[in-house]
């Protein structure tokens, strides 16, 4: 697990990568501070070659606020994602993100997935004996 720390708080970013999927969890309930956003963001970047299939942002734990600077940091590795030939996707979204997702262009250009077993069933590589 990768500790980014800003004035406020402590920001972990977990990555692993789960059926050539990378996921990276955010765990924080809060986003809001632009030099977080941005090691965030880093971190994502700095894992992508991991990644075999798909990338996987997993909002889980981010329940109450979000700036829009985070949602631009989403398009960001969205587009960086598709240069590097992967999908990405966002999961666990809380009702709140939800709405944001909903009423912006956001939702035309990343796919969202209830559970991070859903979005890696979808995105991921499986075995043609493996089950999804």
């Amino acid at each position: 697990m990768t500790t980014y720390t800003d004035a406020q708080q402590t920001l972990p970013v977990q990555t692993e990568v789960d059926h050539g999927v990378l996921v990276a969890t955010i765990h924080t309930k809060s986003l809001l501070y632009e030099m977080a956003i941005n090691e965030i963001e880093e971190c994502i970047l700095e894992a992508m070659p991991r990644a075999q299939s798909a990338l996987l942002v997993d909002c889980a734990e981010l329940t109450l606020h979000v700036s829009s600077q985070f949602l631009s940091m989403l398009v960001r590795v969205h587009r960086k994602a598709g240069e590097s030939g992967l999908k990405m996707g966002i999961c666990n979204l809380s009702e709140a993100l939800q709405m944001v997702y909903n009423v912006t262009a956001l939702r035309s250009v990343l796919p969202a997935y209830h559970t991070r077993q859903q979005a890696v069933a979808d995105l991921g590589e499986f075995d043609s004996w493996e089950r999804r």
